[in-house]
């Protein structure tokens, strides 16, 4: 137990201590207003306040988590332990206001503010203040907190903690559970078309064979899955999309007989999420039908999602999902580039800052994905394995959490996947390394 004076409690506050204590180090915080009652306390005690008092660690507040506005705020990165800082202090007995900077990177406060999107309408990472001060690759509220942690135990020296466990989960998106199969009629003879049209003979010969059943679609992986789930003992989960065929929507269609029975399959071994279509960004009717549409097929309740092409805009996706009844979101991440959209290793509570609250959503970041490799940083496999080792170690290196992102066609190591079905399972033997 964290004992905290504080002038005035308010939900920015709250959160920001949650983040620092809770999310990382699993401690409870106790706050006081009252300052009497706060000198008479035992233990390890933070004065949060502009004021200094005996036997507490002081930290002054800079104000930002007593302001209710989100205004454009006043930053400038500096190094101090060879960590970037912000929101500096004197005076006082930390360097900076940690748990304000938390807060601003942890809430996504730049995403609130007017910012540049790609042009699928997402934030652009060339904006983040982590990317444009380089510690986008860095964890930095992991090393605050630890920082803190050691800070006060030079000061409480019973303050005893356990340190923080490395966690790894292997997410994996199903854009496509088949290459050929269940497509329907209209967009098989469609690419029959094009094959025949670009004389592409292999993938009319191909498609022949599996549509008629005398070949496994190049896609189907989900035993591999399945084997891989039993073999490393992992916790694996699967985001299904189950989308009205789109332009950005290109997946099985979901009233495909088979491809329900393939669902209801793989949830009887690996977890099942829903993976929501960039059409239900704009029409949250469409999120509804597709949540409803997994429920049915599972006959579970879904509680676990990740957005298709990782859209994500503040506050109205995660509220949409909450509508939903989503419990837990895999999203908050750089599609383009490895690193911490949220510059922490942890799993954290999506904070409303339109609405001031904290929510029951879970927002568990991801910090590497295979496409990134391949499509943005121009990587061959080998290539792939080293950055994706660097980024788990640092995970380890504060014993953070760390969200793997892939998906299942890349497994096939068919087409322009070829080479690259075996890094799954090479990248869980480096996570499950010492």
């Amino acid at each position: 137990m964290v004992k905290v004076f504080v002038s005035r409690l308010t939900p920015r506050i709250q959160y920001a201590f949650d983040v620092v204590f809770g999310s990382i180090y699993k401690l409870k915080v106790q706050f006081f207003q009252d300052a009497e009652k706060f000198d008479k306390e035992e233990g390890v005690k933070i004065n949060y306040s502009k004021t200094k008092k005996e036997n507490s660690f002081h930290i002054k507040p800079k104000g930002l988590l007593s302001e209710r506005d989100i205004v454009s705020q006043k930053i400038i990165v500096e190094v101090q332990n060879e960590i970037p800082i912000f929101f500096t202090q004197k005076e006082t007995d930390f360097p900076f206001d940690v748990f304000a900077a938390s807060f601003y990177l942890v809430s996504r406060y730049e995403e609130y503010l007017p910012h540049k999107t790609d042009d699928l309408g997402r934030f652009d990472y060339k904006s983040s203040l982590a990317f444009q001060n380089n510690f986008l690759s860095k964890p930095v509220v992991n090393f605050w907190a630890k920082w803190l942690v050691e800070s006060l135990q030079k000061q409480f020296p019973k303050f005893s903690i356990q340190t923080p466990k490395f966690q790894f989960v292997p997410t994996i998106d199903v854009d496509n559970a088949y290459a050929y199969k269940g497509k329907g009629f209209v967009r098989t003879a469609g690419a029959f078309a094009r094959s025949i049209f670009e004389r592409n003979w292999q993938d009319i010969r191909l498609r022949s064979k599996v549509i008629a059943g005398k070949q496994e679609d190049p896609y189907d992986v989900f035993e591999k899955i399945i084997d891989i789930e039993k073999k490393y003992k992992l916790n694996q989960i699967l985001f299904f999309l189950l989308a009205d065929y789109d332009v950005n929507d290109k997946n099985v269609p979901p009233g495909n007989r088979k491809f329900q029975e393939l669902i209801k399959h793989v949830n009887d071994y690996v977890e099942v999420g829903i993976h929501p279509s960039f059409a239900s960004n704009q029409n949250n009717q469409k999120l509804k039908i597709e949540v409803e549409r997994l429920t049915q097929i599972t006959h579970r309740n879904v509680t676990k999602s990740r957005q298709h092409f990782l859209v994500v805009q503040f506050p109205n996706t995660y509220r949409n999902l909450i509508e939903e009844g989503i419990t837990d979101d895999y999203s908050m991440g750089y599609p383009q580039i490895f690193g911490f959209r949220a510059s922490i290793a942890n799993s954290f509570n999506f904070y409303d800052l339109e609405l001031e609250k904290s929510s029951s959503l879970c927002i568990h970041p991801f910090y590497a994905m295979e496409a990134t490799c391949k499509y943005y940083q121009n990587q061959n496999p080998e290539e792939a394995i080293k950055s994706f080792k660097i980024i788990i170690d640092e995970v380890k290196n504060v014993g953070g959490e760390f969200y793997l992102l892939w998906h299942s066609d890349t497994l096939s190591g068919f087409g322009q996947w070829q080479g690259w079905e075996n890094l799954y399972e090479e990248l869980i033997k480096i996570a499950n390394s010492n």
